[in-house]
């Protein structure tokens, strides 16, 4: 955590300092969707309002078998749009169970640009988002850009919860790319070469799983390629943001859905992390337990991991809050701590024994 804290410093520092476009490439974005009616729209309106050229960026919407109006809500949208070009593929029944995948690799191949990037239905991003994505890009010549994701604030003691648990993953994922040791990303906001996609989507691991688009995608990039040819754009005008889980049980089950593709992992310093966060949340709650039946000094050590914890996350939580201007940080971060280690041993058994579905998918 402390080591991500300073790559979060230092990725932030070297994203602001990325040069300005001279030559405006063609940009297909890439948008999978499933059951999207209420979110689609907001998405196109987004898009239309980037301070890229319209005619330099193609759209390129594919359904994943939705059984709503996502397909007319998008086709309703299209008019009046500037784009170079907006083509929207409705996936056959054969794909009805692959999922995401499935729906990104054919989008990929009815591309006609070279930079690809990708975001989600529900999202909304920032208006300055594909030029300051294309800016890293072409400034670094990656292979791979990731670039933040994070909730839109809002007000309770459960929206915060999920807020902060998602500003740790934000804050920490961005601070191992500036460390030189990326380990996950999402896909609501990557950019990626079309070449360097076809040449590695054959060898991205987790095939068994309906969603992990970004991070076995990653991996593979990271493998094959090397640490040097991935980056990250950490500047707000790369932001793209989302609405939180509506309810704990949404929340919960997104969260088993996530850490299920755990075990899917073949790099050694994702499945590192992953197994150290889980072991150090897992042994408080185990000591605090254990308290009943044996010593009471157990507490203690408890306690004291306990405070070691809090002091780790907040290196990360504080930077992080600053960069997303999250003023509740101080207000909420105790008590979530409070909570925090049953929750993360909670969802790390659970991951692993239960199957979560997800739009009528598991995993």
């Amino acid at each position: 955590m402390v080591l991500s804290s300073f790559g979060f410093i230092r990725v932030l520092k070297k994203s602001s300092s990325s040069s300005e476009i001279k030559d405006f490439p063609l940009v297909s974005v890439v948008i999978a969707f499933r059951n999207e009616e209420e979110n689609i729209s907001k998405l196109v309106n987004a898009l239309s309002k980037q301070n890229y050229p319209s005619k330099k960026i193609e759209i390129i919407a594919i359904d994943d078998n939705s059984d709503d109006n996502s397909v007319a809500v998008a086709k309703d949208n299209i008019s009046g749009c500037n784009f170079f070009d907006f083509k929207i593929i409705e996936l056959g029944k054969e794909f009805q169970k692959s999922g995401k995948k499935d729906a990104i690799r054919a989008g990929v191949q009815h591309t006609n640009s070279e930079i690809i990037l990708t975001t989600d239905a529900d999202c909304i991003p920032s208006n300055t988002w594909i030029y300051s994505m294309v800016k890293e890009y072409t400034t670094t010549n990656s292979k791979l850009v990731c670039g933040p994701v994070m909730y839109f604030q809002s007000k309770g003691l459960l929206k915060n919860f999920f807020y902060m648990d998602f500003l740790s993953m934000a804050g920490f994922g961005a601070g191992m790319f500036g460390i030189k040791l990326p380990i996950y990303c999402n896909a609501a906001n990557m950019l990626f070469n079309k070449d360097t996609y076809n040449k590695t989507e054959s060898r991205v691991g987790g095939k068994q799983f309906a969603s992990g688009d970004d991070v076995f995608l990653l991996h593979a990039i990271k493998k094959y390629f090397g640490i040097k040819n991935i980056s990250f754009s950490l500047t707000r005008d790369s932001l793209v943001e989302t609405e939180a889980p509506e309810s704990f049980s949404e929340f919960f089950k997104q969260r088993i859905r996530w850490g299920g593709k755990a075990i899917g992992y073949r790099d050694i310093m994702s499945i590192s992390t992953t197994l150290l966060i889980f072991i150090l949340n897992f042994f408080i709650v185990i000591l605090l337990l254990l308290r009943f039946s044996y010593s009471s000094e157990l507490f203690v050590y408890a306690g004291l991991l306990w405070i070691i914890k809090c002091l780790f996350d907040y290196s990360i939580l504080f930077p992080g809050a600053i960069f997303f201007k999250y003023n509740r940080l101080n207000r909420y971060y105790l008590i979530m701590q409070l909570f925090y280690p049953f929750y993360i041993t909670i969802v790390g058994i659970c991951s692993v024994l239960v199957n979560v579905s997800w739009k009528g998918r598991s995993n």
